[in-house]
């Protein structure tokens, strides 16, 4: 059986433009196969494209499969160029990971659901932590993410400067949740000091090769400060009518970016409100559809 799984392995390194077979990997790899590390820290890949073609083959539902990818990009031969593009390809593989993992490991679930111990819930976090996964609980629902901060202190040194100071960043925000249920967790001049340092690194680094994160993140922040979320609505449910402390705020806003972007459009935002005595219509729901989620920063 050994024999049959050596032969499959060298014939699908090759099938990859690899001339010497360095690795011991398959096709989807599992908790219950016998892998060979040592092997797997000797492979040199040289380009994001080999590194996908490998990651790609492996098991996203599994931590021994995430602690091998990152054994790969740390032993890479790649220019910082393609260690960015390397490094794409490995949180997205760590983003699937963490949608997944809980629902395919059904006694993982299954310890945290039924178990009466806080050791169940603090082993199996900390096993995670260990491969740069967060486990959470809101209401009774368990869910993972990704923790930057492991990502910048594991990857930092191997990839660009920008890219760092994203991971910076992003970690920085993780310690202080913006929202939770809902709610907006922290003051509105938190909110928009974020809303300003995303729109900064976007025009500073417009080439960022994950510049649409970064995009994403900017407009999130931006629609949460104009209309608020679920449970922090901006709008009275009852009356429909605009914050007046949040109209205050937006204002100071305005009066002090007045050259950005966001200042632009929070502009925009107090006319259409104004038009309409600060009552809510479907236009503002347009407005940012249009202006908030679809537009890039100039």
């Amino acid at each position: 059986m050994r024999d049959i799984l050596i032969l499959t392995v060298a014939i699908l390194l090759l099938s990859c433009g690899y001339n010497q077979p360095k690795s011991v990997y398959v096709n989807t790899m599992t908790t219950s196969d016998s892998i060979d590390l040592q092997n797997i820290r000797q492979l040199k890949v040289v380009n994001a494209a080999q590194y996908r073609g490998i990651v790609d083959k492996f098991d996203p539902a599994d931590l021994l499969s995430l602690e091998t990818a990152e054994l790969l990009f740390e032993n890479c031969v790649a220019d910082t160029l393609s260690r960015d593009s390397m490094f794409v390809v490995f949180t997205d593989f760590l983003n699937q990971l963490t949608g997944i993992y809980l629902e395919s490991n059904e006694s993982i679930t299954n310890q945290l659901e039924h178990s009466t111990s806080d050791q169940t819930f603090k082993t199996i976090n900390s096993n995670l932590e260990a491969h740069g996964i967060h486990l959470n609980i809101s209401d009774g629902t368990y869910t993972l993410e990704p923790e930057t901060g492991f990502l910048l202190t594991h990857f930092g040194s191997r990839i660009s400067k920008v890219n760092r100071e994203y991971l910076a960043r992003v970690t920085k925000e993780q310690e202080s949740p913006f929202s939770k249920d809902g709610l907006i967790t922290i003051p509105t001049d938190s909110l928009i000091a974020r809303i300003l340092t995303w729109e900064h690194f976007l025009n500073q680094y417009p080439g960022f090769i994950s510049t649409r994160l970064v995009q994403d993140k900017y407009s999130h922040y931006l629609g949460a400060l104009l209309a608020g979320l679920d449970n922090s609505r901006a709008f009275d449910q009852g009356t429909n009518l605009f914050n007046d402390s949040l109209k205050v705020s937006l204002e100071s806003f305005c009066l002090k970016n007045q050259g950005s972007q966001s200042g632009k459009i929070v502009t925009d935002y107090l006319d259409l409100l104004k038009r309409s005595d600060y009552s809510y219509s479907d236009k503002i729901d347009s407005f940012l559809l249009e202006k908030v989620y679809r537009v890039p920063i100039e």
